[in-house]
């Protein structure tokens, strides 16, 4: 690795092309991009045998400074010194969704380069452009695997300051589609840089406001200075377009668009979008203009975007209402969810056992009165056609049972023509006696 602090700083001189032997090691095979100020190349590393990626970089010369070589001189000192500061913070990332540095330097004749791993996939901006619009379950996975990446970074002190579709990577690996790399850390700047910030006059405007501008921050913007909630910004429009299909910010012209993002409008999710409000308000929060209101970090995203994975929000319009009239059922995840279900139907469980039960012993069966048996069998004694003498019902259990029924039935007449003729007494008792059959002739 060349020591660019140590090195003679000189004017840079022409990119390579295909077939040149880069810095003694690398082949030059072709363009993968091409910049006003680098070009990008698919190289072969001949030691290892292995394809990479090499971002060469030169230094603009400045305007009006041709003739001042003093001053020319040290603007390409100060840039040589941002370069490798910054090369140093990106070659310690290691995330599996950021592309990795393996190694940088500086050229004899003054060009800035990085040795980066190379990815062979589409661009996110050429994957909505051929097929728009994505699902949210994809544009969630796209954007998680992106956070990860920030979340690494914003850890160790860096930021990206041009997340953009072009600069995440696509790509298919063990047969897992939709698999993520965040390219072009090149433009990455330390957070808590004391010496290159948007304050420091050794840096002109054009160097300042590096980024895209539609992609561009508010405060990157107006050159204030910078924090994680930057990238977010960005990413969150970068995620805006996965679900529309299309830019948030169309403005016709460069100065139109930076005054999109600085003007009062917010800018938000489309009301016909058809998702749900969990979601949109997580993309709405991430593009919020004012940095208070807008997500601090890139790992509170990633615990609301998990949170939504776990348990879908679910959205439905209600019968016979408004017609703009909505309810959102929000559950928190699938545990309470299941737990609720199950206190649910234990508890009504426990109600349909205990009201049973109370409504069985109300009226035990052995205090039960005879009234009810007799109502329920009398109608069936009222139907039938011809029912049988009373005397049979009622005095039937007071007669011996040796005694047939059928002498009662065929002696009635001589009872009547033998009643005049009672050797007995008759009794003053008002108790009715039963004839005696036994003193009959």
């Amino acid at each position: 690795m060349v020591d660019v602090a140590e090195k003679q700083v000189v004017t840079p001189s022409h990119f390579p092309v295909a077939g040149d032997v880069f810095v003694g090691r690398f082949t030059i095979e072709s363009v993968l991009n091409r910049g006003g100020f680098g070009c990008v190349y698919k190289a072969m590393q001949n030691d290892l045998g292995r394809p990479v990626a090499i971002k060469v970089l030169r230094p603009a010369t400045r305007v009006g400074f041709n003739d001042d070589l003093s001053a020319e001189e040290r603007r390409l000192e100060i840039v040589s010194k941002r370069f490798e500061r910054e090369a140093q913070l990106v070659s310690q990332l290691r995330d599996p969704h950021t592309v990795l540095m393996y190694e940088y330097g500086q050229t004899p004749d003054g060009l800035l380069y990085m040795v980066l791993e190379f990815i062979s996939g589409d661009a996110l901006s050429e994957v909505v452009s051929e097929e728009g619009a994505v699902t949210p379950e994809r544009a969630v996975n796209i954007v998680l695997q992106v956070l990860s990446s920030l979340e690494e970074a914003h850890a160790r002190g860096v930021l990206h300051r041009d997340v953009k579709p072009p600069n995440i990577m696509l790509y298919s690996h063990m047969g897992r589609r939709d698999q993520v790399k965040v390219l072009d850390f090149g433009l990455a700047k330390s957070i808590d840089d004391p010496v290159f910030n948007a304050d420091n006059p050794d840096l002109t405007d054009d160097e300042v406001l590096i980024g895209t501008p539609r992609y561009m921050s508010p405060e990157q913007i107006r050159g204030h200075r910078l924090a994680p909630s930057t990238d977010i910004y960005s990413l969150g429009l970068v995620f805006y377009e996965l679900l529309v299909g299309e830019k948030a910010v169309m403005a016709k012209s460069t100065m139109n668009t930076l005054a999109r993002h600085i003007n009062e409008v917010p800018i938000r999710l489309p009301d016909e979008l058809e998702v749900d409000s969990a979601l949109r308000n997580i993309v709405n929060r991430m593009i919020e203009k004012d940095v208070s209101d807008r997500y601090a970090s890139a790992s509170a995203i990633m615990a609301d975007l998990e949170e939504w994975k776990s348990a879908p929000y679910l959205a439905f319009e209600l019968e016979e209402m408004d017609d703009d009239f909505e309810l959102i059922v929000a559950p928190n995840n699938n545990k309470r969810i299941a737990v609720g279900i199950v206190i649910v139907l234990l508890l009504f469980s426990i109600s349909y056992l205990l009201v049973g039960r109370m409504f069985e012993t109300n009226e035990p069966v052995a205090e039960a009165t005879p009234e009810p048996a007799v109502s329920k069998i009398e109608p069936a004694i009222a139907a039938l056609p011809e029912p049988e003498p009373p005397v049979a019902f009622v005095e039937a259990p007071e007669v011996a049972p040796e005694e047939p029924v059928e002498e009662i039935k065929v002696e009635p007449k001589t009872l009547v023509e033998k009643k005049p003729v009672r050797t007995r007494p008759k009794s003053t008792s008002t108790k009715l006696r039963k004839p005696n059959l036994t003193t009959l002739p």
